[in-house]
């Protein structure tokens, strides 16, 4: 359960970018208060082939290069989430994109960060150094 929120006077272009919008949603609602726990299934979750997991552009390493960019940007509209948990959700898909395509997907992933969110990767160079190394050190 939520409060409407006017978070913004006319929604960002990037949002349209967003591989998963529903985590786009959740991000934007925990940046607006604390989440609470509640116990017991209040909803399902059907997988069919017109779904947001099933689509080309999720599929692989994508949808974990989705997730960086969601979350990099998110960082730029929402104060609450700090710099060090943006790197660590950041570098955890990232590590499963070289787990998934190794090396040469590493490589692809930042070309896309950078293509998608220049800016905001900029503003953080030190993840981007984190991409490199752990591409570059990257053993199957």
């Amino acid at each position: 359960m939520f409060r409407k929120y006017n978070l913004f006077i006319k929604i960002p272009t990037w949002f349209l970018k967003v591989g998963s919008f529903d985590m786009l949603i959740f991000n934007l609602l925990a940046g607006r208060g604390d989440l609470k726990y509640v116990s017991g299934i209040r909803s399902c979750y059907r997988r069919h082939s017109e779904g947001i997991t099933s689509r080309d552009h999720n599929m692989r390493d994508r949808l974990n290069i989705h997730r960086i960019f969601l979350w990099i940007k998110s960082a730029d509209y929402i104060d609450r989430f700090s710099e060090k948990d943006i790197h660590s959700v950041s570098i955890m898909h990232f590590d499963q994109i070289l787990r998934l395509s190794g090396r040469r997907g590493g490589i692809s992933a930042i070309r896309d960060l950078f293509f998608f969110a220049p800016i905001s990767l900029l503003k953080r160079p030190h993840l981007v150094k984190k991409f490199f190394f752990a591409t570059f050190r990257y053993t199957p």
